[in-house]
């Protein structure tokens, strides 16, 4: 009889367990069903390459930043594929830190043409001198292998927004199909 009452009182302290909302992989209370950008074309052949260490595109520190962009192709996957108002990009330097506004992205740009299936693609590029500018950093400030990160938020045509922050572990969204575009990441080479 006392192993009942044990283990009762054990599943009661079980589940009023506080839980941290903010480690919760999915936050599903952030997402609306199905809203999520995906990287697409060279970005996902240059992020698959184990030299550049996670990073779907790269930058030389001794070359010039005029040569250098943010580009990659993304999809928007949703259940109403009209429903994105906009894509809002933003740089940081630690994935942790603030995070400044690089360029948006128009909901409009997004067009069945340009992709191969049945989702609307755009492209993004984003000259590097203006990441630098938001960032406060010159390409020589930084050291092989050093990362800039990139985030994507979504705002939707209803007015409601699909943070990066709320996608905070990507891996479980990965598939050889397609990666989730929400958190990137440049990466600097030597």
């Amino acid at each position: 009889m006392k192993h009942v009452l044990y283990m009762a009182v054990a599943l009661v302290v079980f589940m009023s367990a506080c839980t941290d909302p903010d480690k919760d992989p999915l936050q599903f209370d952030k997402l609306k069903q199905g809203s999520l950008i995906t990287l697409r074309g060279d970005a996902v052949d240059v992020l698959g390459d184990p030299a550049n260490r996670g990073a779907m595109d790269t930058f030389n520190i001794s070359g010039d930043a005029a040569n250098y962009s943010l580009d990659f192709q993304t999809d928007y996957l949703a259940e109403d594929p009209a429903s994105l108002s906009e894509v809002k990009l933003f740089a940081s330097l630690t994935e942790t830190g603030g995070r400044v506004a690089i360029g948006t992205i128009a909901g409009r740009d997004f067009s069945l043409s340009a992709g191969e299936g049945t989702y609307p693609r755009a492209t993004v590029k984003i000259p590097f001198t203006t990441i630098l500018t938001a960032v406060g950093k010159s390409i020589r400030d930084f050291t092989p292998n050093q990362y800039i990160f990139i985030e994507a938020d979504l705002t939707l045509s209803d007015g409601s927004t699909v943070p990066a922050s709320a996608f905070a572990n990507l891996s479980l969204f990965e598939s050889a199909l397609f990666y989730p575009a929400h958190k990137l990441r440049m990466i600097a080479k030597p």
